[in-house]
Formats: structure tokens, C-alpha cells, sequence
């Protein structure tokens, strides 16, 4: 989630929606005429970038030739190495400044955006109405578990910034400890935020540490991000905090890409701030239902426009419209980083819940949890982590099992019980 943005001024709440102006519910064919008026001004000013003001000439494209939303698809791709090697320097447009912003390297080295006034004005927007659609009123405390490293300047700005959104940060690296994490729990007992926010991985590592305390802590909400929320990892949270569990995505280059409706839980995309498509590996747009690359535009980001910027991650696109009545688009579901698909023995690729459910399913009463780990051969490594009383042989049989059968290979998995599985980056 895009810091700074959880706590709206007395009046900034509606100024926030008037921006907005409803456009959640606007009929398809107004929604595409917004988006499309957002690509020709943003494309105006990346004109007078020269990165862009080459793209653009080299495929003889103008704003004034843009008919439809999709008509940005005669551009390359903005790959994540060219916004590595330009930088902010390279590719910010003209006017004043704005916030920098850099991500967490959790996929290399960490890039950096500018995100001037236009952007934080309609990114803001879109985070208030990602949480009135859970209702979570503003002001709300929220305990953010922040995975990124913890590095000393950036960590002391960061709990500035979060003191005054009425947030309060915790470090991944307690929840990875266990005995940081017992004094965790009891903290959330004491003084429990309304919401709890924060990886997948580390959600689920202190619903289990709750559920072996046996007292709930009394939460409103609990929010995913930034990792797979796997079926065991939704139970055992649901479970040990007694409230509904949001999964969100997004990325700290573009902000907030998709947040769920109360009503039926679809994840839709905030059309009015970016243009969000789904490709295949040969570029072309993926059909509903099948996996593809996820590429971003800034639409309303002037400062420093990403004109179908690759995230690095996957998602499932969905074409149907939502019961609950909001016309915005959908995913059917963010898969994860690209290169969390496993590789079968046909080329064919595997999703991570695919992979985590059946590992899952062939040994339930014995799996806590589990890294796969794909080869350059396509054999899989695998650690285990055992339910007390799991028995590490007949796991490991099933889930090896299990898993040859996934890749089409016989024997193709080594498997190792081990205590616990560090976070990686």
C-alpha cells in the first residue's frame, strides 16, 4: 500500500471522492472515453521526455492519433533495466518536482519513480476508496508489517511518516522470529489496531503464533499484499483473528493495481489512475482466464509517466462484469512474481496456488508450510516444515508424489524437513 494516504484530513474525504466523481459506476464506454482523454495529455508531456519523444516518433504516434485506450499497444513495452538505467533523471517530465519513491528491490535492485502532486492527489483518492469498499473508516490505527529491509535512515523516515497516518510499522523480522513474535502477540492483545496489514507469509506465521496463544485479538479487517494469499494461509488467519481477510496488489512504482469489493470479493483495477494491461510472453493481450504479464500505465502521472511499464508480475485477466455494480475492470486473480511459475516437462507453466495446493493436499494433516525451489533441469527442491507430530518421511513421500505428478517428471523432487523456512527478500 502506498504510505501516507490512511489518515484523511476533516474534509479530505470528500474532496477525495469528488475526485473520483463516481466513476466506479460509469457505463463502460465513459469509462474508456476518461481513460483515453488521461493517455492523450499524458502522452503530451512524454513527449517532451526524449526517451518517450523517440518511441513515440519510431512508431509514428501522436495523442492526437490515439482513438482508443488500446491504441498505446504500438509502444515497447517500459522494461523494469530501462527504468533502471534512466532513472528519475531520464525520464521525468517538465514542471515542478514531486515525492520520490523507491521500491523494495524484493526483485533486484530497487527502482525508483517521481510521483508529483497529479499522481499522490488520485493515488490518494484510490487508497481511501480501497478501504471505504472493506469498510474501513479513515483514521483507523492499522499495525503495517513492512517487509522491505529495514535500513536505519529509511525505517526512522518511515515510522515518522506512519505516526502521523495513525499507522504503526513492524518489521517482517520480528514475525520471522519466534520468540519476537510470541511478544508480538502479546502486544496485539494489549493494544490491537482495527486493522492488521501486511505480507501473506508473515500474516499466516502470526495467525499461527495466535492460535497456539488460544486468545483473539480483536481485529476489523486483515490486509494481504504483496505475496500469494494461499487457501491454508487464508484459513489459518481467519481463524486466529476472527475477521475477513482483503487481498490486495500493487507495486510502489504505481501504486495500488487492484482491491476487492466487500460484496463479492473481484478485484478490480482503478481505471480513472492507471491503464493496466495483461500480455502474453509474445506481447500480444492475454484472453480472459489465461495467465499474462502485467503491464502498467500512469495515467495521471505527468511528473514521471511509465507508459506500459512491466511490473515483473503475473496476473489472471477477467472480462465479465461484477454483481456488485461497479463497472471498473477486474483480475480474476494476481498470480505473483513471473518467475514464481514452475515449468512442467511440456513448456507448460504452473501457478503458485497450484504448486501450494497440492503439496498441501497430499499430506493436510502434516504440511505447515513449504518453499519449492524449480532447477535449471526442471527438478524441484522442496522444505518442509511439519505440523507437530507430522512425520517427515511419509510427508515428504506424498509431497514429492504429488509434485512429480505436477511437473510430469518421475523422481523429480528432493525433499527436506526443516524447522522453518526464512523470509527471503
Amino acid at each position: 500500500m502506498a504510505r501516507g494516504y490512511w489518515h484523511v484530513r476533516p474534509g479530505g474525504r470528500e474532496r477525495l471522492h469528488r475526485l473520483l466523481g463516481g466513476s466506479e459506476r460509469l457505463p463502460p464506454e465513459e469509462l474508456a472515453q476518461l481513460q483515453l482523454d488521461a493517455a492523450r495529455e499524458l502522452l503530451a508531456s512524454a513527449r517532451s521526455i526524449p526517451f518517450y519523444r523517440d518511441r513515440l516518433q519510431a512508431v509514428s504516434l501522436e495523442p492526437e492519433d490515439l482513438r482508443s485506450i488500446g491504441d498505446l499497444a504500438a509502444l515497447p513495452p517500459l522494461e523494469r533495466h530501462e527504468l533502471l538505467e534512466h532513472g528519475v533523471r531520464g525520464l521525468r517530465g517538465p514542471g515542478p518536482g514531486g515525492i520520490v519513491r523507491t521500491s523494495s528491490g524484493s526483485t533486484g535492485t530497487p527502482v525508483q519513480v517521481l510521483w508529483g502532486r497529479t499522481m499522490r492527489a488520485w493515488a490518494a483518492a484510490v487508497e481511501r476508496r480501497s478501504l471505504d469498499w472493506v469498510g474501513i473508516p479513515p483514521g483507523s490505527r492499522l499495525d503495517y508489517i513492512r517487509g522491505r529491509p529495514a535500513r536505519q535512515r529509511t525505517w526512522i523516515a518511515g515510522r515518522a511518516r506512519a505516526g502521523m497516518s495513525n499507522w504503526r510499522l513492524v518489521d517482517a523480522s520480528h514475525v520471522a522470529n519466534a520468540e519476537e513474535r510470541r511478544a508480538l502477540v502479546d502486544r496485539l492483545m494489549r493494544d490491537p489496531p482495527t486493522v492488521l496489514s501486511g505480507p501473506a507469509p508473515c500474516l499466516y506465521l502470526l495467525a499461527l503464533a495466535v492460535l497456539e496463544d488460544g486468545r483473539t485479538p480483536g481485529f476489523q479487517a486483515c490486509l494481504s499484499h504483496g505475496s500469494q494469499l494461499h487457501e491454508h494461509y487464508r484459513r489459518a488467519i481467519e481463524a486466529a483473528f476472527r475477521c475477513p481477510v482483503w487481498e490486495r496488489g500493487g507495486t510502489v512504482e504505481t501504486g495500488v493495481i487492484v482491491h476487492p469489493c466487500r460484496e463479492a470479493s473481484s478485484l478490480h483495477m482503478p481505471a480513472e489512475v492507471l491503464y493496466v494491461e495483461v500480455v502474453r510472453a509474445d506481447g500480444s493481450h492475454a484472453d480472459a482466464g489465461e495467465l499474462g504479464h502485467v503491464l502498467v500505465t500512469t495515467l495521471r502521472n505527468p511528473a514521471m509517466p511509465l507508459i506500459r511499464y512491466r511490473t515483473g508480475d503475473v496476473a489472471v485477466r477477467r472480462d465479465d462484469r461484477c454483481s456488485c455494480g461497479r463497472t471498473l475492470p477486474m483480475l480474476e486473480r494476481m498470480v505473483g512474481r513471473a518467475p514464481d511459475l514452475l515449468v512442467t516437462s511440456d513448456g507448460s507453466l504452473i501457478p503458485p496456488w497450484d504448486v501450494v495446493g497440492s503439496a498441501v493436499a497430499s499430506a493436510p494433516e502434516a504440511v505447515l508450510d513449504l518453499e519449492v525451489v524449480q532447477r535449471e533441469n526442471l527438478g524441484l527442491d522442496v522444505r518442509l516444515v511439519l505440523r507437530q507430530g507430522g512425520q517427515a518421511v511419509d510427508a515428504g513421500r506424498k509431497v514429492g508424489d504429488a509434485l512429480d505428478e505436477l511437473v510430469g517428471i518421475p523422481g523429480a523432487t528432493t525433499v527436506a524437513a526443516v524447522d522453518s523456512i526464512p523470509f527471503s527478500a
